[in-house]
């Protein structure tokens, strides 16, 4: 990673709340609003700040590490790329929001579950008013 771009992105840049996950991973600053893409738009922040710092694949790993259930999105992270490239923004959206893989991220990064079409709440909530839900794989 380049430091000091990465320094300059965060304060002159395109910034986004997961694009700056991504900067507070690598820069070691506790990030309490860490969240990841959800549409081709966060994903573009996204890319422009990790094409910005020059991230290398252990930076990306360095995210993964700190935010685990980022995992999810550095495994399509190339799929995206591509799709960004050809100005694909559906399949961005695709991608990032295929069913087994949303329901990780929500699960993973929000402790959250899908309890209908739709519809998300807290494991906690959902289990206080007893409602339905399955635990994503």
């Amino acid at each position: 990673m380049n430091r000091q771009r990465a320094m300059e992105w965060i304060a002159n840049g395109e910034v986004g709340i997961s694009s700056k996950t991504m900067w507070s991973a690598l820069m070691g600053v506790p990030y309490d609003q860490a969240d990841f893409p959800y549409d081709a738009d966060d994903f573009r922040r996204c890319w422009l700040f990790a094409q910005t710092a020059e991230l290398l694949p252990t930076d990306f790993e360095t995210i993964c590490h700190v935010y685990p259930w980022w995992r999810n999105i550095y495994e399509i992270w190339h799929d995206m790329d591509v799709a960004l490239a050809k100005g694909d923004g559906h399949r961005i959206y695709e991608l990032i929001s295929e069913p087994k893989r949303y329901a990780r991220l929500m699960y993973q990064a929000h402790g959250m579950v899908k309890v209908g079409e739709g519809s998300w709440m807290s494991e906690d909530y959902a289990k206080r008013i007893g409602k339905e839900y399955e635990l994503p794989e």
